[in-house]
């Protein structure tokens, strides 16, 4: 009997198990090797990098913020904006103060970079099916490998932009009657695009004054 959507884990035979788990691998890695390469250079938040961590900081101590980083766009509007999502500040809150800045801001924002990787490789497995899915793994394990490190752990919002692809898939599949990815793990495509820029529309805050 043919096999139709949604697909599911449970429902491959054991050989394509360990096959699922070695293009887990094949995606982590990047991930991993970053982190590592990052700590042994003595990687440290500078610029925009620092301003987030700055943020973070502030929010163990009382200080809640309501927008993102300052925007550029006051060169062309005149007026003071900024992104609007400052869910990152207070995602890298208690890392940083647990790890330091340095260490806790590497591996928070590779945990959210990871599983929004792993949420869109998933998303089409379940959509399209095993072989897909295997495609879909390599694919990424390639992309990542050659990306460079500074995309896979950078925290820059502008890098975590790229995490809005996984809601319009997630929305698709939704659409479709696929509910069950409205519960993906994480969901890390919905909290890491809160901090994108202004320019990855739609946004319903799009001019949102600055606070700060």
């Amino acid at each position: 009997m043919t096999r139709v959507p949604p697909y599911r884990m449970r429902d491959l035979g054991q050989r394509e198990r360990w096959l699922a788990a070695a293009l887990l691998l094949a995606i982590l890695a990047p991930f991993v090797l970053t982190v590592v390469r990052a700590i042994d250079s003595g990687w440290y938040p500078l610029g925009d990098d620092a301003y987030i961590n700055l943020q973070a900081y502030g929010v163990m101590d009382g200080e809640f913020p309501l927008v993102g980083l300052p925007s550029t766009s006051y060169l062309y509007s005149g007026e003071q904006v900024a992104h609007p999502g400052p869910i990152e500040f207070y995602w890298l809150a208690v890392p940083q103060r647990l790890l330091g800045p340095a260490l806790g801001t590497l591996l928070a924002m590779a945990v959210v970079y990871a599983s929004s990787v792993l949420v869109a490789a998933w998303i089409v497995f379940r959509r399209a099916g095993p072989m897909p899915g295997a495609i879909a793994c390599i694919g990424l394990a390639g992309v990542l490998s050659v990306s460079g490190g500074a995309l896979l752990i950078d925290p820059l919002s502008s890098n975590a932009g790229s995490c809005p692809a996984c809601i319009v898939c997630s929305a698709a599949a939704v659409a479709q009657g696929d509910i069950r990815l409205l519960r993906s793990p994480w969901s890390t495509a919905r909290v890491a695009s809160s901090t994108s820029p202004l320019c990855y529309p739609p946004w319903p805050w799009w001019g949102l004054r600055s606070s700060v």
